[in-house]
């Protein structure tokens, strides 16, 4: 497309230049030559009117592509407003899910302790360390699962537990 519109252009230039040795030889008064040049002003001020109106045009066009560029820009920061909401929600969901371990773990360790303890004769110092620690953890777990739920997240504590390990039961 390029290539042609280069050529087209040449050629109009090439047959512009040829204009004025060519009027010069048919006419050799230059008022004759004037004369002819008068008979196309009609066809100038045609051409004249139809760039306006490709300019017009143009414009008009690029307005409404504009809008158009509008809004797509606006749907774009809605959807970027949308996921980064969403990363919090997730970043959140895992942080609870961590802590969730983490507690289900150091209960873990706590019951493996006070079972070592029972072995030591230490049994009820630890039993009641184990059951406070168990209550502090179904409270934790309890409140982060609500609020996983409330992020719209499934969690199912049982099997959390499950994956901490018998003991964590």
């Amino acid at each position: 497309m390029g290539k042609i519109a280069l050529a087209v252009g040449a050629l109009a230039l090439v047959l512009w230049a040829l204009t004025v040795p060519a009027l010069s030889w048919l006419y050799d008064d230059p008022a004759e030559r004037g004369q002819f040049g008068d008979a196309f002003g009609a066809i100038n001020a045609l051409f004249s009117g139809i760039a306006l109106g490709g300019v017009v045009f143009a414009i008009l066009m690029q307005r409404e592509e504009l809008q158009l560029q509008r809004n797509e820009l606006a749907e774009t920061r809605a959807e970027l407003a949308r996921q980064a909401a969403a990363a919090e929600d997730q970043r959140r969901a895992q942080l609870l899910s961590a802590v969730i371990t983490g507690l289900a773990a150091r209960y873990r360790a706590q019951v493996d302790r006070s079972n070592s303890s029972e072995r030591v004769g230490l049994g009820r110092i630890g039993d009641s360390v184990a059951q406070e620690l168990a209550t502090q953890l179904n409270q934790a777990i309890g409140s982060a699962v609500d609020e996983l739920h409330n992020l719209g997240v499934k969690w199912d504590r049982d099997e959390e537990l499950d994956n901490a390990g018998p003991a964590a039961r």
